[in-house]
């Protein structure tokens, strides 16, 4: 559970007003974990956390990098549900909107030791600069909230 946990502490971190041909065009770019200005809850944080987001429409993708494991995971901002295959054979389900300029999606995780629910707020800095990202978990485990903050690269 807790490399799926891992896996999913990048989904997504961030917005900078919404560009014209792309929805989510605001988060493209390649973005760190910045571990002091993090909450991890009561998990702890994956190493060398980052991501490189494409967007494409309402298509984006993010190619994930954590504890040296990259994990490529596509998405769309209209709604509509997405499923990914992660690493251990999870399958996580998504639906993600942009809503007032912030990215905001829902996630629904299986693994063979149960299923999390997670919600994020994704907003970025109004230089472009940071994304935060604020999730709700639950799981069977009990629920918690995290703080992901991202440097743009």
């Amino acid at each position: 559970m807790k490399r799926h946990l891992r896996l999913l502490t990048l989904i997504f971190g961030a917005t900078v007003g919404l560009v014209a041909q792309s929805p989510t065009s605001f988060v493209d770019g390649t973005w760190k974990l910045n571990a002091a200005k993090s909450d991890g809850g009561p998990r702890a944080l994956p190493g060398g956390l980052s991501v490189k987001i494409t967007s494409n429409g309402p298509e984006f993708e993010g190619l994930q990098t954590a504890d040296g494991v990259e994990t490529l995971l596509k998405f769309r901002s209209d709604g509509r549900e997405m499923v990914n295959q992660l690493p251990g054979g999870a399958e996580m389900k998504s639906k993600h909107r942009v809503e007032n300029g912030v990215l905001l999606a829902d996630y629904h995780i299986t693994f063979d030791q149960g299923e999390i629910k997670q919600t994020d707020r994704i907003v970025a800095s109004p230089d472009g600069k940071i994304l935060t990202t604020d999730r709700e978990v639950k799981s069977a485990q009990g629920s918690y909230k995290q703080k992901l903050v991202f440097d743009r690269q």
